[in-house]
């Protein structure tokens, strides 16, 4: 799935009722990266779960750690 197919986390729709959001991304795209953020969404308690017992594998992965020209603009 590309990220072009999902409405935006923000997007008015989903903000209303984010439920079909995030069965979508349940059942195409359980780690989704959000567009311009560098931040990725876990859309699951198994998978959230296994990442916090995981987290050493995900330290210094965040917008801060990236070289500033990688870094997202605001």
């Amino acid at each position: 799935m590309t990220t072009a197919a999902l409405p935006g986390v923000l997007d008015p729709a989903v903000i209303e009722d984010p439920y079909p959001f995030y069965a979508r991304l349940r059942r195409e795209a359980p780690v989704w990266e959000v567009p311009g953020t560098g931040a990725h969404l876990v859309s699951s308690w198994a998978l959230v779960a296994d990442a916090l017992e995981r987290q050493e594998d995900f330290l210094g992965q965040g917008p801060a750690d990236r070289p500033a020209d990688r870094r997202p603009r605001s």
